[in-house]
């Protein structure tokens, strides 16, 4: 039996209905793919104006620009710092050394290293921007949208790319992951 995996996705009424349910759908897929099963996990994705993503990239990463998608981890005491250890937590860690050895579709942790259900962090989704950036990149807005979705998890997971190394591990991850979706 799965454990219980919760996706609170915060969105306006303007946001189309299959859009709404393609990002949930993505989601709940996602999680099954990326954490283990009987891991119980709780994310929240805010479908968010292009000012709102600005306004948090600015105040929380120090960027004044517009972007796609924005992921918040709860796990770090600090936001990722290229790649260095010192903000991760046990969990993170884990993660990262077992997605580099394994590639996708996780084993549980040891016992005692996961609470029953864990709050994952937050993201923020530019539907306008990303839809844009799709149809401008000859991308199907859908598997953008996924791609968005599993990119976001993965940095909610404690991966980045700021690094070569990093990204080619964080690329290798979402093509296994979205092939399995």
């Amino acid at each position: 039996m799965s454990a219980e995996k919760i996706v609170d996705l915060v969105h306006d009424e303007q946001t189309p209905p299959e859009t709404v349910a393609l990002l949930q759908e993505s989601l709940e897929r996602a999680l099954e793919l990326i954490f283990h099963a009987d891991t119980g996990l709780e994310v929240t994705l805010e479908i968010a104006s292009a000012e709102r993503v600005c306004e948090l990239n600015r105040e929380l990463r120090g960027k004044d620009s517009a972007t796609d998608v924005l992921s918040f981890p709860e796990f770090f005491e600090e936001q990722m710092d290229g790649g260095k250890d010192e903000g991760y937590s046990p969990f993170s860690r884990w993660f990262i050394e077992e997605a580099a050895r394994l590639g996708a579709a996780l084993p549980a942790p040891a016992e005692g290293q996961v609470p029953p259900v864990l709050f994952l962090g937050e993201i923020a989704l530019d539907l306008e921007f990303s839809l844009n950036w799709a149809r401008e990149n000859g991308a199907e807005e859908s598997e953008h949208l996924r791609l968005l979705v599993v990119h976001s998890l993965l940095h909610l997971a404690g991966l980045d790319h700021l690094e070569d190394e990093s990204a080619d591990k964080m690329e290798g991850l979402e093509t296994a992951i979205l092939k399995k979706m």
